[in-house]
């Protein structure tokens, strides 16, 4: 895996965090929810696609 593809598949996690984060601040802004249930949340989501993201390039990378 290539230094190009990486940086696609950080992109692509960066991208759905931050659609996760703008989705959560509208949620609380537009329908009043719960800030810190929504901080949460979006810190869970966070975590959870970094660690995907890292196996994604780790897993990539045994292959070249």
């Amino acid at each position: 895996m290539d230094y190009k593809q990486r940086a696609q598949i950080l992109q692509a996690a960066l991208d759905s965090i931050t659609n996760n984060v703008v989705e959560a601040r509208y949620r609380v802004i537009k329908e009043q929810a719960d800030p810190m249930e929504e901080l949460n949340h979006s810190a869970e989501f966070a975590m959870s696609l970094h660690l995907e993201t890292m196996m994604k390039i780790k897993r990539g990378g045994d292959h070249d």
